[in-house]
Parts: structure tokens; sequence; C-alpha cells
């Protein structure tokens, strides 16, 4: 009885408790997982809660560890169409018994409302000819030296263009005055949207090829 009290004794006292190291760990693999398929995306936010404990041994060389961990996260996504999702997910059992097939899931999903959109009209000119002006959405050279990218455009009365690998696009027309008009832009965006074409677009553009000097 002594000499089996006397084992158990000592492989209690191997036990190591690191709970708090794991409840790092677990944050950390966790936090910032991007998950991305044909119907969307979605991306974990933030890891609200990780309850339980986790113990670790080393016998005879061998690692045995346990853990029991109650995981509560939220997510933001997007779906195809564009519209924005965020929710909850919850593991009641990450427990190292467990196979990943075994854990089970609670989700809970609200969509995001959306800032009414609006329309948003720039106006800006360029010292140029509509010529010229053309010439810088139509060259292709042209185009990589102020936006980095390949662009394509058709050049035709009425044509369409894309700039940015899609992301920008737009259609032609009278261009001794450059008019941009951009609908469906959420109202606590129009600030920031405006800034950004005039930065990156407009004053681009005019300092690249010398289209904001007035010619004496």
């Amino acid at each position: 009885m002594v000499s089996l009290y006397h084992t158990k004794h000592l492989e209690s006292i191997n036990w190591h408790n690191v709970t708090s190291w794991s409840q790092d760990a677990v944050n950390i693999l966790l936090l910032g997982i991007r998950v991305e398929g044909e119907e969307g995306s979605c991306e974990i936010t933030d890891i609200s809660n990780i309850d339980g404990e986790a113990s670790i041994n080393n016998r005879k060389g061998k690692l045995i560890y346990f853990y029991k961990w109650v995981v509560k996260a939220s997510w933001t996504g997007t779906n195809k169409m564009g519209i924005k999702y965020e929710g909850t997910v919850e593991i009641p059992n990450l427990f190292d018994e467990n196979d990943m097939d075994d854990l089970d899931k609670k989700h809970s999903t609200n969509r995001i409302r959306r800032h009414k959109p609006r329309s948003m009209i720039m106006k800006d000119t360029f010292l140029t000819s509509p010529e010229e002006l053309y010439r810088v959405f139509l060259n292709q050279e042209m185009l990589k030296a102020f936006t980095h990218l390949a662009a394509f455009m058709d050049g035709s009365s009425g044509g369409k263009f894309r700039l940015l690998e899609g992301h920008v696009y737009g259609q032609f027309a009278e261009l001794t005055e450059l008019i941009l008009e951009a609908r469906g832009v959420p109202s606590n965006e129009e600030e920031r949207m405006k800034e950004g074409w005039q930065r990156y677009y407009f004053n681009a553009i005019k300092q690249t090829f010398g289209y904001g000097a007035r010619l004496c």
C-alpha cells in the first residue's frame, strides 16, 4: 500500500498545470483563421471566451497531455454577392479525447445592417486635350504609370473601362471635364471614397503627366 501510494503521489507531482499557456495557444491558433470558397469567405475576428483547463505530464520520456475547453468566438463574412454577415460560434467540447469529427458546434448568424446607399458625383478639370486624356486610359504604359496594374478598356464612343483588376470600372464620356458618378455608395464611406479618388486617381494623373499645370 505504501509503495502504491508513493507511486501515485509521484505521478501526481509530475502533472503540470499549463492552462494559461494553453489558453494563449488556442487564441493564437484560432484568431484570424480565414476560410474562402465559391460561396464567399469568413474570418474569425474575436475569441470572446476560452474556459477550461489543461495539464501535461512527461512520463518515461513520453508526453501525456490533458485538456478540456469550451471556446466561443465571433466571425464576419461576405458572400459572393457582396452581402456581409456576422455571427458567433461555440465549441463546447474541445477535448483531448475528441477528434475533429466529434466536435459540437453552435452557430448564430446575422446580416450586417448596411448604411443607405447613395450616389456620389465628383468633377475635376485636366489641363490637356481630350485626346491626351483618352490616351491615359487607352495606352497600357500610361495606365501602368499611375495605377501600377494592368487594365482593360474599350476606347470606342461610350466604351467601358476596368482598372485595378476589375475593382474600378466605368464608362467613357466627354473628357475636357471628367465627371465621376459612383452609385450605391454607403453614406458613411462617401468622404473616404472621394479622398481616395482625388488622391490616387485625379491627382496621380495630373502629377504623372503634368495635366495639373496651366500652360502659358
